[in-house]
């Protein structure tokens, strides 16, 4: 797994170095100074349109939108800490809390009425359940019926795609899915073909999606269904994370400019240059060999040998979590976990290490 470095100053969060492999390292005793360094992306978000290149606050205006919450049985694992579904609950009860009270919204499960044996693996595989229809948000409705979720099937998310696609308007207006998952598509339609597909019809759609505990094909999946929609993707270990990252998707425009575990606005940890270059061309030629830095918009970019290996933001900013400057390091803690290392620097900051995405 990928996981992000970023190097603040003591006092409040400040983050003045880098992106890297395996962990998050703050510079200060209580906080991170984290920035944006790429160029904003057009894109649509279940309470904000595109903000204005000026601002980065959210708007407080929404799309409809349908929240999918994974129903299959993985989701009565016990390592989040506590029963997955008990942090995907309180996940989905702060998203629901936080939305503008204009939201229109639809509820989706899977895997909630079927058990996960082979045998029923013909009726799981069309085991979807619309909680709630897309309407005005209820906030005591949708709480109660996410409160109803228990989970024990199988994991149709191709299905769940599509039934959620239904709920919204066939034309180019904007709307979302939002769907949080710890697994991989376990019946026969791959679910990025469906993404693909209801995208067509659905033009001013985005999906994006929480992978939670997953990795390997089902991180591949999840993030191939964010991708094909225009959609954010992230990860979350724990319950915090979870919380955190679900947040995130309420701003796409916000979130894709901010810091995530692997890398940043579609620019990742362990690309090539070339790689790079192909989806910004502007983006400055450097050395295949040995380790230089390049800047582009307000951002170090450090390879070694050729692939990315940090990312320093040259001003303030945010993670995908919401840790900014100024925040207290305990924020980071809740986060990420017990710090893994801490060095006294000789300008009397502390740099706090912490892993990025801890299990």
């Amino acid at each position: 797994v990928r996981r992000s470095r970023t190097h603040g100053v003591s006092g409040t969060l400040a983050l003045v170095s880098a992106m890297r492999f395996q962990r998050l390292a703050v510079v200060g005793a209580c906080c991170a100074v984290l920035a944006g360094c790429t160029a904003d992306r057009e894109t649509s978000s279940p309470t904000t349109p595109a903000a204005p290149p000026e601002s980065s606050a959210p708007v407080e205006s929404s799309v409809p939108t349908v929240l999918i919450i994974d129903g299959s049985g993985s989701m009565n694992e016990t390592d989040a800490p506590g029963p997955r579904i008990d942090a995907a609950k309180s996940a989905a009860h702060r998203l629901i809390d936080a939305l503008p009270d204009a939201s229109r919204i639809a509820l989706e499960t899977y895997g909630t009425t079927t058990g996960s044996a082979e045998k029923d693996r013909p009726a799981g595989c069309r085991d979807v359940t619309l909680l709630l229809p897309l309407g005005p948000l209820d906030r005591d409705a949708v709480n109660s019926a996410v409160d109803t979720i228990t989970p024990s099937g199988y994991t149709p998310i191709s299905l769940a795609l599509e039934t959620a696609a239904e709920q919204l308007p066939a034309d180019d207006s904007a709307q979302a899915i939002v769907l949080i998952s710890d697994g991989e598509e376990t019946c026969d339609t791959p679910p990025c073909d469906t993404a693909t597909r209801i995208k067509q019809s659905h033009p001013g759609l985005t999906v994006s999606t929480v992978g939670f505990k997953v990795d390997g094909a089902a991180a591949d999946q999840l993030r191939c269904i964010a991708d094909a929609t225009g959609g954010l993707y992230v990860q979350a270990a724990n319950a915090d994370q979870l919380a955190a990252r679900l947040l995130a998707t309420r701003n796409l425009d916000e979130a894709h400019r901010s810091l995530t575990s692997s890398g940043r606005a579609g620019i990742e940890l362990g690309a090539s240059i070339g790689e790079i270059r192909s989806h910004h061309p502007d983006f400055p030629e450097a050395a295949q060999t040995g380790t230089v830095t390049v800047k582009w918009i307000d951002c170090d970019y450090t390879f070694t040998d050729g692939r990315l290996v940090s990312i320093a933001p040259h001003d303030g900013g945010r993670t995908i979590d919401g840790v900014a400057t100024g925040d207290d390091i305990t924020k980071a803690v809740e986060l990420y976990g017990k710090p893994l290392a801490t060095t006294r620097n000789s300008d009397n900051t502390t740099t706090v290490v912490l892993d990025a995405d801890p299990n």
